[in-house]
This record gives C-alpha cells, sequence and structure tokens, in this order.
C-alpha cells in the first residue's frame, strides 16, 4: 500500500500545511486498517443488523470511577479495549481504528492508531490512546478522506470498504449517531445521565458476520473490559478470553481423535501384510513395466540382504538418489527391509543441495543408479542399483529388526539460514498417519492410485504408501509426465485411476484437459500444499461431478497430513478440516494461550504423528518443539502457520506468522533464497517475496540492489546451482533502494510489481512467421503479459515461466499445433525462437476428438464389445459376463420412485437400453426407445435368500433381452436387498458404481447434468481410430515384428488342460 505521496493539493487554511505533515507522518509506512476477519462472506453489504453490548452495573461503576466520570475518559478506556481484542485478532501490535463522534461531520473519520503489544500493561496502553486521541483532536480539520485518496490509500474500488472498525460514544457529541456506517463493524457506545450506567451496540454487516461470530465478540468484549478495569497494571499478554466451558469445547470436543488402530506394525510390514493376501495382485506401473506384490517384496527382500551385508540395522541412514520407477520403490523398502531410515534426494537437484543434504545428514552409504553417480562429497560407499539385476536369490520372507520409535526417514525441507533441514520421522508417527488414510479413504485393491510427487517431497510418502498398504494399484510417472496434465489425463482414463493426492495448482491445470460430463473412473481425490480457491472447486463442480474433493493440510513435521475436510465443494467454506486420528491442534496467542473459537492464532500440532526433530539441530528442535501445557508429558509442534477454529470445529487456514511460503506445494523458506542470492559477487542487498498470480497461484519475486546490471537469466542460472528448481524466484527485479516503514523495516508493500519492471530488451525481436506469433500470444496469455513484451529471444525464465505454466504451454500446443512438445525440452530451449524451430521440424499428430454420431438404426460395436459379444456367442447360456451387484437399503422405501428414478436413468444412458443385431455378416447395436424397465419385488419370507440370489442371476440374450434386470427383496420393515444384474457388454465395474451414486440422485429428486456424449459415440470414434494411418503404422511395426517364426511359449502345468473351458479357481 503506497502512502507516500502526494498527489493533489488539499484544501488550505492557516493550519492546513502543519496537519497535512501530522497525518502524512501519523499514516506513514506499512498501514493496515485492523478488522476483525469475516467468518462469512468477503463482499461488503447495505445490510446490518445490531446487538445489544450488556455492561454491568459493577463493570460501569469501575468504568466511572477509573475516569473520574468522564465521558471522555470512558471513551478512552473502550478505544483500548476493542484496540486490545483487535490485536488479539490480527497479531499484529499496530492498530489502526476511526471514529466519526470526533469529527464535524459523519462522512468523515478520524483514525486512531496506536501501538498494542503483549508486554505492555492496560495502563501504560490506556496512555498511549489518550496520547494518540489528543495530538487527533488537535489536527481533526483536515479531511482524512481526502489525504487518504491523494496518498493513493483510497480508490473508488475501496473508498466504501476501507474502514473496518469504528468506534464512537454518543456522549461526546451532540449529533446523532447513523446505525447505517460504512464500517463492516461498529462500537456505538453512550451513557446514561440518570444513574451513569454504561450501554452499548454492535452494529455489523449481516454478509460479512454471524451472529455466533458477533455473539462470541460480544463476550469477549466484555471480559476484556472486566480485566482491564479490575487489573490496570497487569500485561495485556495475561488476557485471558476464553471461558471454562469453551475450553472444555477446544481441548476436549474438538480434538476427539483417539482411535486404537489395535497394531504395532511397521511401516514396511503393512505393505508385508498386503503381499500375504494379494501376491499376485499388480503392486506398481510404471510406463510398460509392471511388478507384483510377491515380486516387490522379493526383489527389495535381496537388496534388504545386501544392505545389511553392508553394515545397515536400526535407525542407519541411506540415502538413495534415484529417478521414478519400480527401482525406486524397491530400493525404499528395501531400506526399511534392513532396518535403516531412507533420505531421498531427488537426482534433479543442483550438486550443491545434494552435497548439502550429504554433509548434514552424515551419511556414508548411497544407493544410485549409474546415471546420477556425479561427483559427490561422499565419505562413505555407493551402491549401484544394478546390482538389483545380479542377484537372484528370492527372500519371502525377512524378518524385521525395527522397533516402532525407530526413524522410517528423513526429509529436507528450505530452511532459513540457507541450508535444508532434514524432518526425522518414526515408524510410529508415519504408520498411524498411513493407516488412518487407509480407513478413512476406504482404499482396497479395487483402487487404482496415480502418484504424482517427486520422492523427495513429503506428499510423496502418503501418495506412494497408503494404496501399497491398502492392496491397490500403485501408477508412478517420469518427472516430466508429472507436470504434463495431456499426459496424465490418458493415464488416468487408460488405467482407470481412482484416486491422487495433487497441489492445486496442479489439479486446475488437469482439469482444463477434462470434458464437461467427462465419465472417469475417479472416486476421490486430495488435494494438499496449497491453498483450495472456490474457482477450482467451482472448476471440479462442472469437470468430475461425481468426484469427491477432500482438502487435507499437515508440515513434514507431523508425517505429511494433521488434518482434513472431506466433501469440499464450491457452496462449502474453504477450511481444512478437523484433526485426524490421535492428533491434537492447539491455536495459541504469542503468549502460548488458547485462542477462542473465531479469534487467528498459531496452528500448534501435539499427537502420534509428530517428528522426532531436525537431524543433527537440537537448537532447531527444541525451538520448534516444545512442551505441550496441555498434556503432560507431550511435545507440541509450532508450524508458523496461522489458522483459527470455526464453530463447528473445523479449522479455517490463514496464512503464516513468518516468512515461509508455499510455491506449487513446495515450503520454502524466503532466507535461504535470500541467502544463497547473497552468494552472487554483484549483488549488495536482496529481498524476497511471494505474491499470487491471476489465477491465485503463489510465485516468488527476488528485488535486488546492484551497482551492475545483471542479467536475469544470469541470475538464473548462478541459482540453479545452488537450490532446487520450484525455489528459484519467477521475477529478478533490480532496484536503487528499498521503501522502508516508518519503524525502519523494508517495506514489501510499496515494493514495485514484477510484471511492470520487465526490462524492455535491447535486442528485442518481433515474430516472423505465423508460429513464432501464435507461441507468443499463448505465452501472452499464460504469463499475463502483453504480447508486445515478449520477443522471440526473451528467455521466457525471465518472464515468469515455471513448472506449471510450462504444463499449460504444452497442452496449449498439442491442441494448437497437434504434437506433444516433452517438458524437458521447454526446459533446456526457453525462447519462442527456439520452441517454433522445434515445432516446425517435428511431425504433427492428427487428434481423434470424440464427436457425437449422427441418428441410424445401428452402429458399430466397440473393441471391447466384439469381445466380449463373440466370447458369448460359444457359449450362450454362461453367467461369466454378467455383472451383479447387492445392495443393502435400510429406511422407507418408495417402490414407484425406484423404477421412475431408473427409467430417468434408461433415457440418460443410452448403453442401459442397447441391444445387439447382425447386419451383413456383422455384429451391431441397436439403442431402443423403450425406457421401461420392470422391478421384481418379493418378500424373503416367500423363498430362500440364497436361492433367490442364484435364480436372479441367468445368462442374456444379447439379440432378443433387455440386459439389465432389477429385484427388490423385502427383508423385513425398513430393510431391503437391491439386485442389480447388468451384462458386461453394455458396462463395467465401474460404470455400476456411476450408475448406482446417479440413481440414488435421481431418487432423491436431484438434477443431472446433461451427457456430452453417449457410448455409441466412443465406439464410431475408435472405429475411425483403428483405421487411421497413426494405426496403420503401429500395426506394421507388429507385423514386422513377428514376420519370421518365433517360439510358442509351453509352460509346464500341474494338471492336464480340460477338454472344455472353465472358470473355477
Amino acid at each position: 500500500m503506497k502512502v507516500n505521496t502526494i498527489t493533489q493539493e488539499l484544501p488550505v487554511d492557516e493550519n492546513a500545511e502543519k496537519e497535512k505533515q501530522y497525518w502524512v507522518e501519523k499514516l506513514s509506512g506499512d498501514l493496515e486498517f485492523s478488522s476483525f476477519p469475516p467468518d462469512l462472506g468477503l463482499f461488503k453489504s447495505e445490510l446490518t443488523a445490531n446487538h445489544p453490548l450488556r455492561i454491568p452495573a459493577d463493570v460501569s461503576n469501575k468504568i466511572n470511577k477509573i475516569s473520574n466520570n468522564s465521558n471522555w475518559g470512558a471513551f478512552l478506556i473502550f478505544v483500548t479495549t476493542i484496540s486490545v481484542i483487535l490485536q488479539k485478532y490480527t497479531r499484529n501490535n499496530d492498530i489502526l481504528i476511526g471514529t466519526t463522534e470526533l469529527k464535524n461531520t459523519t462522512d468523515d473519520l478520524l483514525l486512531i492508531r496506536n501501538t498494542v503489544s503483549p508486554h505492555m500493561t492496560w495502563k501504560e496502553i490506556l496512555l498511549n490512546v489518550k496520547n494518540t486521541v489528543n495530538d487527533a483532536i488537535n489536527n481533526h480539520k483536515l479531511s482524512i478522506m481526502s489525504l487518504l485518496k491523494s496518498m493513493g490509500t483510497l480508490n473508488e474500488k475501496t473508498e466504501d470498504d476501507s474502514f473496518p472498525v469504528v468506534i464512537n460514544f454518543k456522549n461526546l457529541g451532540e449529533k446523532k449517531l447513523k446505525s447505517n456506517t460504512r464500517a463492516k463493524i461498529a462500537f456505538h457506545f453512550q451513557k446514561n445521565d440518570e444513574d451513569s450506567r454504561m450501554t452499548g451496540e454492535i452494529i455489523y454487516q449481516k454478509e460479512l458476520y454471524s451472529s455466533d461470530f458477533i455473539c462470541n465478540l460480544a463476550e469477549q468484549f466484555m471480559m476484556t473490559l472486566d480485566q482491564l478495569t479490575n487489573n490496570p497494571n497487569h500485561q495485556v499478554g495475561d488476557l485471558n478470553l476464553v471461558t471454562e466451558i469453551e475450553k472444555e469445547k477446544l481441548l476436549k470436543d474438538f480434538n476427539n481423535t483417539t482411535i486404537n488402530f489395535s497394531h504395532t506394525k511397521l511401516l514396511h510390514e503393512l505393505v508385508e501384510e498386503q503381499v500375504q493376501k494379494c501376491p499376485d495382485r499388480v503392486a506398481i506401473v510404471f510406463d510398460e513395466s509392471k511388478i507384483t506384490y510377491r515380486e516387490l517384496n522379493r526383489r527389495a527382500n535381496r537388496l534388504a540382504v545386501l544392505l545389511r551385508e553392508k553394515g545397515v540395522s536400526r535407525n542407519t541412514l541411506v540415502g538413495i538418489i534415484i529417478k521414478p520407477g519400480i527401482e525406486m520403490a524397491i530400493g525404499i523398502l528395501s531400506i526399511l527391509k534392513a532396518g535403516g531410515a531412507y533420505i531421498p534426494i531427488d537426482p534433479n537437484y543442483p550438486k550443491e543441495r545434494k552435497n548439502s543434504i550429504i554433509q548434514d545428514s552424515g551419511l556414508d552409504l548411497l544407493l544410485m543408479e549409474t546415471e546420477h553417480r556425479s561427483k559427490l562429497d561422499l565419505n562413505g560407499e555407493i551402491i549401484d542399483l544394478e546390482l538389483l539385476n545380479k542377484n537372484t536369490n528370492n527372500y519371502d520372507h525377512l524378518p524385521s529388526v525395527n522397533e516402532e520409535n525407530d526413524l522410517a526417514y528423513i526429509i529436507y525441507t528450505s530452511g532459513t539460514t540457507g541450508t535444508p533441514k532434514g524432518v526425522m520421522i518414526e515408524h510410529k508417527s508415519i504408520v498411524n498417519n498411513i493407516v488412518w488414510r487407509k480407513n478413512e479413504y476406504k482404499l482396497t485393491e479395487n483402487d487404482c492410485a496415480l502418484q504424482l510427487f517427486s520422492f523427495s517431497f513429503d506428499g510423496f510418502v502418503t501418495s506412494f504408501f497408503t494404496p501399497l498398504v491398502s492392496g491397490a494399484q500403485l501408477i508412478l510417472v517420469k518427472n516430466d509426465d508429472v507436470k504434463n496434465p495431456p499426459h496424465l489425463y490418458k493415464i488416468i482414463k487408460s488405467k482407470k485411476v481412482t484416486h491422487f493426492i495433487s497441489t492445486p495448482s496442479l489439479y486446475n491445470s488437469l482439469l482444463d484437459e477434462i470434458d464437461d460430463g467427462d465419465e472417469l473412473s475417479l472416486r476421490i481425490i486430495t488435494l494438499a500444499g496449497e491453498e483450495v480457491t472456490n474457482s477450482l472447486l467451482k472448476k471440479n463442480s462442472r469437470k468430475n461431478v461425481n468426484v469427491e474433493i477432500v482438502n487435507e493440510y499437515g508440515p513434514t513435521e507431523n508425517s505429511v497430513v494433521t488434518t482434513a475436510f472431506r466433501n469440499l465443494t464450491y457452496h462449502s467454506k474453504v477450511s481444512i478440516g478437523k484433526p485426524i486420528a490421535n492428533n491434537q491442534i492447539y491455536i495459541l496467542d504469542e503468549e502460548q494461550k488458547l485462542q477462542p473459537i473465531g479469534v487467528p492464532g498459531e496452528l500448534c500440532i501435539s499427537g502420534a504423528s509428530l517428528a522426532k526433530g531436525y537431524v543433527n539441530n537440537p537448537k532447531l528442535t527444541s525451538e520448534k518443539f516444545v512442551f505441550n501445557p496441555f498434556l503432560q508429558g507431550s511435545l507440541m509442534y509450532k508450524t508458523g502457520d496461522l489458522a483459527r477454529w470455526l464453530p463447528d470445529g473445523n479449522i479455517e487456514y490463514l496464512g503464516r506468522v513468518d516468512e515461509q511460503v508455499k510455491v506449487r506445494g513446495f515450503r520454502i523458506e524466503l532466507k535461504e533464497i535470500e541467502h544463497q542470492l547473497k552468494e552472487h559477487q554483484s549483488i549488495d542487498e536482496v529481498v524476497v517475496t511471494s505474491a499470487k498470480d491471476s489465477k491465485g497461484s503463489n510465485f516468488l519475486c527476488a528485488y535486488y540492489i546492484s551497482s551492475e546490471e545483471i542479467n536475469g537469466s544470469a541470475l538464473r542460472k548462478f541459482l540453479e546451482k545452488r537450490i532446487p528448481d520450484f525455489m528459484i524466484p519467477s521475477y529478478f527485479v533490480k532496484v536503487d533502494h528499498f521503501p522502508l516503514t516508518i519503524n525502519g523495516k523494508i517495506d514489501k508493500k510499496s515494493l514495485p510489481e514484477p510484471t511492470e519492471n520487465i526490462s524492455e530488451q535491447l535486442n528485442y525481436k518481433a515474430p516472423s512467421n505465423e508460429i513464432e506469433e501464435k507461441l507468443v500470444t499463448i505465452w501472452s496469455q499464460i504469463l499475463n503479459i502483453d504480447s508486445k513484451k515478449i520477443g522471440i529471444l526473451d528467455n521466457l525464465f525471465n518472464l515468469g515461466m515455471h513448472s506449471l505454466k510450462i504444463a499449460s504451454f504444452v497442452s496449449r500446443v498439442y491442441r494448437e499445433f497437434e504434437i506433444s512438445i516433452p517438458i524437458h525440452i521447454i526446459f533446456q530451449q526457453p525462447t519462442v525462437f527456439e520452441q517454433a524451430k522445434y515445432i516446425s521440424q517435428i511431425e504433427r499428430e492428427k487428434i481423434y476428438s470424440i464427436e457425437k454420431v449422427e441418428e441410424s438404426k445401428y452402429y458399430p460395436l466397440s473393441s471391447a464389445q466384439k469381445r466380449i459379444y463373440m466370447l458369448q456367442s460359444f457359449n450362450k447360456y454362461q453367467t461369466s459376463y454378467n455383472m451383479p451387484k447387492a445392495m443393502i437399503i435400510e429406511g422407507p422405501l418408495d417402490e414407484k420412485r425406484i423404477e421412475a428414478a431408473f427409467q430417468k436413468l434408461l433415457l440418460r444412458h443410452e448403453a442401459l437400453r442397447t441391444s445387439f443385431k447382425v447386419s451383413n455378416g456383422n455384429p451391431v447395436q441397436q439403442i431402443n426407445h423403450d425406457t421401461s424397465i420392470e422391478m421384481n419385488v418379493v418378500n424373503l419370507k416367500d423363498e430362500k435368500l440364497s436361492d433367490l440370489v442364484s435364480n436372479f442371476i441367468r445368462p442374456f440374450d444379447l439379440l432378443n433381452d433387455q440386459l439389465i434386470r432389477l429385484k427388490l427383496v423385502k427383508l423385513k420393515k425398513n430393510k431391503y436387498l437391491f439386485l442389480i444384474d447388468i451384462h458386461h457388454i453394455i458396462s463395467d465395474g465401474y460404470s455400476i458404481n456411476l450408475m448406482v451414486n446417479e440413481f440414488v440422485q435421481l431418487y432423491e429428486g436431484k438434477e443431472l447434468p446433461e451427457l456430452r456424449f453417449q457410448y455409441k459415440d466412443y465406439a464410431a470414434w475408435q472405429n475411425n481410430l483403428l483405421k487411421s494411418e497413426r494405426i496403420e503404422k503401429q500395426e506394421q511395426y507388429w507385423l514386422n515384428q513377428f514376420a519370421e517364426e518365433y517360439p510358442v511359449l509351453q509352460l509346464p502345468t500341474d494338471y492336464k488342460r480340460p477338454l472344455v473351458k472353465g472358470y473355477e479357481g
């Protein structure tokens, strides 16, 4: 907020210049109007409500006594009281509120700006308030509104919304107070002339604050006023705004999270449980490679035996540098099985970063691939992971040597001193959270999860282990592909992914690839690492109708996840949810006292998931992991995050206390970046800030002072050798000096906007062909920069390009040019000129998009339908392709509504009313217009349940039957068994779940969005694709591969192969 430049002359009288100088100095620096954070909307409204402030007679008497029955003194006491409450809410010692009572007109305000510190006494603050108000009155003739406009603090958009808190005392003036105030919250007081009794009211905007919030605020006002009048010599930090009833709620009700998981398993033992349950199920898929749970366990055991031979035992630290893949999974599990704790080091980290982690942790054993064997400062042994291929011994079981208090892993995060800090996590801590996730999200062997994080990031731990301890299938992708939304969309669709964890930024880009109403297999998506916005949730509601969004929050120091909010929609208030199993949350003030519901404070964590501390850093450990004053014998981690309790026990995240930020899901200490930049020989001073772009995503900007001109590309290359890519600022801005606040601190709000300070390049070169023009237009939209400022020779990293924006660019290029560009190419060729040249040299792909087919009597079958049709034709009486589903329904049920809901389903999904014919010797599908469906209703007492179910499942006639059947079995009063049988040729496992979900919504009378495509459209699209030139080339490749005679694999069997194929296990 810029407040130091006068842009127009103000009305002048004899003392105008003196008054103007006073207010310019008083309002200089980092100016922020104190406010109570709204608990409802964020928009100003003219609708107000009143809430009474009933001040007891004894408190009124004390006010009169302290003020010597002076109305003026009472006003100062009220100002002091509200200022102290505001300090509690804002954690800001600089308090600024307004009053209209001391002005000649209610259209203007007098501003009261005071310092309120927890270490000051009530009496000291009261004296400061008195002096401030006296000075303000002596300079009250000047129009503050005009002054603020001239200083640039107010404009037409903010003028009516700039004074969140106003206080008035009727007895000080003769004018009538207006209840329809412009303030968000106004405190009005008056004294009864007859008995000197004080009364008051709070007038508030109903669109911003709930009545519950105002009731709590009124109670807090009374408690603060009572403590002020009783103990004026006490420090403000001693103020307690929490009642005993509220304390009980905060400590017990909101933290009632105890769950006994009844196990003492280690992290790797949870995976081994699934090896026993489903050994031959595919555990991990990477590109074209896959591995079963049995083989994963065996290969990890082989390497673990080798590690034990190398001396690895309990708590031995073992580093691992490896790119994503099955070998990465084997390496991690082998370290755990050997008894050690793994330290993941991203192979893409700069050498300096790798060496810093190695030295800080004291590593003397490192697993890595041959291609990553660069010069490292390791005084120990490097084990090449290619040894895995040489050891063929089978170890089906390897006894564990660990205890639950042993270390499982160490994750390094950004540090303020320029050196990353390692967070030590024990088995018991991460096991608590992994088991909670498995149970909470009900992951099973039917799920398929996609892993999207670097394994050196804490989000990887939950994303990687939760599926594996659930028997689910885990999809790993290459580093480049993680940043490529079009490719991720293909994986999600082809692999039928049901779950993944993502940052909101990446998910926002992924949503751009999904068409409205696109029927994917996704069941539940977890967002973490960044703030979730309402715009993202609204976008999701259009694209992924039946997908549940979960918002998870948690620092690395508490084993990744601490709170979660289920079923987040754009209709709900964005919250980080409630504490998970066996975790406790405390929201505290600066004096480590509980903050009331609705009052912001530092979020602190205690419980089963806490880290052991920081590796080889006892000082920092003792600073961040402190004694828990609310639970004897336990520790509490101070996150540095600002949050507040909501009345329902959920938590609202509000930002940071310190200068730590999250960018694209990565936790970053700005001081570490500043420390590294100060190492540059030409930089004198540097400040790194974070801001939000037009889409609400955080980005970094470095402002520096230097006597030389330094190219942004040079600074980026300088940092690339020292810190990871995600920590490198998007912008580098040279300034002559840093603006300062009145207190002498750097005024970050007055620093120039980075996008306004992109230097005009002397070698600017305009686009010279159509491809370059299109690329400049695309980058202009993505970077939110005027296209005239983007030359084809400009390094786009200097203009704000980063990995997620590159992902958006790759997606746009795919649509515009019908080609796929690997993401690493953009990193290597960061100019429009290079990118245009690359595009012009590669072959374009023809994009075959799905389109609605014209109305016809018959439609072609998809490949899957042809296969099922032929197999069913071999034995018309088989039920192998029946897909029955049974559901227990409890409660009153309307049979007619069930039939009506299913008729709507048939009308909605043409596949459910599809039958099959033979035309010109080929099977085809026919869409029937009849949407009627008969539901057979029976009582259980009429038949045995087993007979009833077995008789229900019978063969379908593909040429004549309706390929879906319904039966409702009345078990007893208000309890039913609902049976559905459907043929696989018109459905699959995911489709049945989708159908059931839609049935429930239709039964409840809800409207469903219109479908853009039907299955026949997909079948026609696939048939056209199979006739394309691209498929013909692939066909020719395989024909060439098998052109020569090849051996037939004859596997030995235990029994003679039967003459007739069967389906018994």
